[in-house]
């Protein structure tokens, strides 16, 4: 059964509000099914931050006071569950997100599969994606926003093109070649919002007080992360389409047929 979607015309050319607004669209007419996917492949995320963070009373659900090395094993812990997790959504997303966009209906058994079937090497790619961006943001923060930038792509050139780890990495910075700007702009936009959410789930809290339990915060935060981090990754999606699209000519359905 197909949705009445109309796909995005051929040729035309890469922008970063054609990127946030055809994104945008997506999620729209598939917010449940992403949601659910994203909270559900997230939810590693979270278990981390309620059961291993070091700095919480698990009792009280109060902030105890900070334990060095403690702190630094959940840090690194958590950093390594965010990056798989953050991997694997876009991975399940990216292949909705192109059924979207040839007017199919969007199964969550099929996202899932999709995504499973590479997520050994989505996982290592996280990882890797994850290490050089902090290597670099500790070099003077520049090369770190360089190096997302130019690999950002690396999940689409593994679940759409079934490219090895470094071939999908190269693939990635072919096509983020000279779109550079524009995709830096895209990612700051994204995590400005996310920002934005956390800083209004801060208020929240300070303005519950002693109702808002630190549990309750974080899983509120997580909730509405979430939801971002489904954006982003459909806007991952959407960027490598139009890319493709704007550089080699293809259309959806060209993209599509390395699905069958």
């Amino acid at each position: 059964m197909s949705q009445d979607i109309a796909p995005p015309a051929l040729g035309a050319q890469f922008g970063i509000g054609k990127v946030l607004g055809t994104s945008l669209a997506i999620l729209g007419r598939n917010f449940i099914p992403f949601a659910i996917i994203a909270t559900v492949v997230q939810l590693p995320t979270l278990l981390t931050q309620l059961y291993l963070d070091p700095n919480l009373n698990a009792n009280s659900a109060t902030v105890v006071v900070p334990d060095a090395g403690a702190t630094f094993t959940y840090v690194a812990i958590l950093v390594l569950v965010s990056a798989i997790a953050n991997g694997f959504t876009t991975a399940t997303l990216v292949y909705g997100s192109f059924q979207d966009l040839r007017g199919q209906k969007i199964g969550l058994g099929e996202c899932f599969s999709r995504a499973i079937g590479v997520l050994p090497m989505i996982a290592i790619g996280a990882v890797c994606y994850g290490l050089l961006v902090g290597l670099g943001t500790m070099l003077l923060v520049i090369p770190g926003i360089i190096i997302a930038v130019v690999y950002w792509l690396y999940v689409p050139a593994i679940v759409v093109e079934k490219k090895g780890l470094g071939a999908a990495f190269t693939r990635s910075g072919e096509l983020t070649k000279g779109k550079r700007w524009s995709i830096f702009a895209i990612l700051l936009l994204v995590g400005l919002v996310s920002i934005g959410i956390e800083l209004l789930v801060g208020f929240g809290a300070v303005m519950l007080g002693a109702m808002a339990s630190v549990n309750m915060i974080v899983i509120v935060s997580y909730a509405l992360n979430a939801i971002i981090g489904a954006f982003f990754s459909v806007s991952n999606a959407v960027t490598y389409y139009y890319l493709r699209a704007d550089k080699e000519g293809v259309d959806i359905e060209d993209i599509a047929r390395l699905f069958d």
